[in-house]
């Protein structure tokens, strides 16, 4: 027998020498553009001081950035449906250099609606530079970022952001969950304040890393199985109770973790 664990990676991103995805607050201007112009519902905040942060985050648009606002599907989902797929985003991204200050996720219906969670939900996403190697796994594209059913927004602190290129390809890898008996269709929508590298905001940014941060790091699946009763007291640790965890390969975790394994 076995309990299954999550083991859904995030991201941090390295910020000179501090990690940050800090909300910040400031003004600017908005624009639509690509086939998304539904403005989101706002969300809560995330940071890698506080992963439990439920602290609204400030919806303004920082100064020199526009709000552009894309869509990835229609994603055809089949009742049941609970399988991990990629699909490109390369039309959905900004066609011109700049500078990614924020990216707010959601999971929309035709009608720019999202389903409740209990209903259909977002089981992950990451979004992958092909264009660029990863920090952590270098034979992988650069996974810049994720987010979960709690659509986790990304807002950098003011003077930061991830650095992006036109010529950049993205590419979508995704779990769509329908808990109904009715075949769906659903596109994955995200908003992305950008400065564009021509403003004058743009001279003074500074480049922020993304470090990918998982428990299996550089695995597709990201569940792993913990047997009934190992570990110590109903908890097993990975790495620590794990037998030969890497294979003679280099560690791929960035620090343990605990899951019941009752």
């Amino acid at each position: 027998m076995s309990s299954r664990a999550r083991h859904v990676g995030f991201i941090a991103f390295v910020v000179t020498v501090a990690l940050a995805a800090a909300a910040c607050s400031s003004s600017g201007s908005s624009k639509a553009t690509g086939s998304d112009t539904d403005k989101t519902t706002p969300n809560v905040s995330t940071n890698t001081e506080n992963i439990a942060s439920l602290t609204p985050m400030d919806d303004s648009v920082p100064a020199g950035a526009e709000r552009l606002h894309f869509k990835v599907g229609p994603f055809t989902v089949e009742p049941g449906q609970n399988n991990i797929a990629n699909r490109s985003a390369h039309s959905q991204q900004p066609q011109q250099d700049g500078w990614i200050v924020g990216i707010r996720p959601n999971l929309v219906d035709a009608q720019g609606k999202t389903p409740g969670v209990d209903v259909i939900h977002l089981h992950h996403a990451v979004w992958l530079n092909l264009t660029a190697s990863d920090t952590t796994t270098p034979g992988l594209p650069e996974r810049f970022f994720a987010v979960g059913e709690e659509k986790t927004i990304l807002k950098f602190p003011a003077g930061y952001g991830y650095a992006y290129k036109a010529s950049d390809r993205w590419l979508l890898n995704y779990m769509l969950h329908n808990n109904t008996s009715t075949r769906e269709k659903l596109w994955v929508s995200y908003d992305i304040d950008f400065i564009p590298a021509t403003a004058p905001e743009a001279k003074s940014i500074k480049p922020a890393r993304p470090i990918w941060m998982d428990v299996q790091n550089g695995e597709t699946y990201p569940v792993f199985d913990v047997r009934r009763g190992s570990g110590t007291q109903g908890e097993y640790t990975y790495p620590d109770d794990a037998t030969n965890p890497y294979q003679g390969g280099p560690r791929r975790t960035c620090g343990p973790s605990t899951r019941t394994a009752r």
